[in-house]
């Protein structure tokens, strides 16, 4: 009969298995050429966020876990691609506000994008993105919906799904979430940065050429 999760015999178990198993899950994955058992461990790696939360969120974070794995995306076998998703989408979920920083901070959203890109006539793969996208609508993940929006707006208000219902529900939230007056000083920020680098740059420019002018 298995132990209460609660005893300090059950706690010092799983953090011995984490310690000894999830780096030999994350070499395997690093270097193992067979994709249809690098998509059962990346499997593992999700039931273990699924049912052990918060010693894998400590793990990921302290180890660069992720960050180690993007490479994955980019496999040809759609088994591996799918499994990479769904494990993003199972961290996503757990709506950790230390792991979307770091999902943040690391850019790490950054290849189902470009699966979302790559991937436009793949159902499996449009669906799984999506559905990754519509837990940080659905949950309400400000700082996620903020980085989502500024780092990828034009491929989500432009782009070819751009009126995709999770999409629509995706800019919606961001303008809630982001007050208008306060976008509009980022805007007009950003464009007087762009006009006084301009200005630098064609004052540069002329004293270039008067220098040449004058040798």
């Amino acid at each position: 009969r298995r132990p209460p999760r609660s005893t300090p015999l059950y706690s010092s178990a799983a953090s011995d298995v984490y310690k000894r198993q999830l780096p030999v899950f994350v070499d395997f994955l690093t270097t193992s050429k067979d994709a249809f058992a690098a998509a059962l461990v990346v499997e593992i790696l999700t039931m273990c966020a699924t049912t052990h939360g918060f010693r894998v969120r400590h793990y990921v974070t302290h180890n660069a876990v992720l960050q180690t794995l993007l490479p994955l995306f980019s496999s040809p076998s759609k088994a591996l691609r799918l499994a990479m998703i769904k494990l993003f989408r199972t961290f996503i979920s757990l709506n950790d506000e230390n792991l979307n920083k770091y999902v943040v901070r690391h850019d790490l959203l950054r290849p189902v994008f470009k699966c979302l890109e790559s991937n436009k006539r793949d159902n499996m793969i449009l669906s799984a993105c999506l559905d990754l996208l519509d837990q940080i609508v659905s949950k309400d993940m400000t700082n996620l919906l903020i980085y989502t929006m500024s780092k990828y707006r034009p491929l989500i208000a432009e782009g070819p799904f751009a009126s995709n219902s999770t999409m629509e529900r995706l800019k919606l939230k961001y303008e809630l979430a982001v007050p208008i007056d306060r976008l509009a000083r980022r805007e007009n920020l950003l464009a007087r940065r762009g006009k006084e680098m301009g200005q630098k740059k064609a004052t540069s420019e002329e004293g270039v050429e008067k220098r040449r002018k004058s040798d």
